[in-house]
């Protein structure tokens, strides 16, 4: 059983936005749950949750998870305004899939989207203070997490090397 839940639909000073993923694996199955999911969020939208991987670039945040046989999981992802947003309602989007047990072929689709209504900037959220909401989203500089970083640093060392063995011959 897979199930995408909005909990609090209205982001204020007091409370997050805030959308339920409950997965329960019976032990019937004898498999592990796998599954990703692709959380997209406007401007001004910040993301974050716990007991599961989380990377985030350019307002979309990429979710990992898994459920062992026997066991259900429920992951929380939690969403902050800055003042850009207040009076506004915006659409978080979220999909994926899961399967079973690394057999990707098998997977089922989940997604949802959903509106959430600003009512007031959530505190932390300033202008200075922005990127302390994204590191809780688990990303490093201007939003961009650092596995991005480093992908992008090898890809252009490996650019330069190349270019520069061309050059040589």
């Amino acid at each position: 059983m897979v199930k995408i839940r909005p909990v609090i639909d209205q982001i204020d000073s007091s409370s997050d936005g805030l959308i339920e993923l409950f997965f329960s694996n019976p032990s019937l199955n004898q498999v592990t749950l796998e599954g990703e999911l692709y959380v997209s969020t406007p401007s001004g939208i910040y993301m974050y949750g716990n007991g599961f991987e989380l990377m985030t670039s350019t307002g979309t945040s990429y979710v990992q998870f898994n459920v062992s046989p026997g066991k259900q999981a429920t992951y929380h992802i939690n969403f902050k305004a800055d003042e850009t947003m207040v009076g506004r309602t915006c659409f978080v989007h979220l999909s994926g899939q899961y399967w079973p047990d690394g057999d990707r072929d098998d997977y089922n689709v989940i997604s949802l989207t959903h509106p959430l209504t600003v009512v007031a900037a959530s505190p932390g959220t300033g202008a200075a203070q922005v990127g302390n909401v994204e590191q809780v989203a688990g990303t490093g500089i201007a939003g961009i997490s650092i596995v991005w970083w480093i992908l992008l640093a090898v890809i252009a060392l490996g650019g330069i090397a190349i270019i520069a063995a061309v050059r040589s011959r």
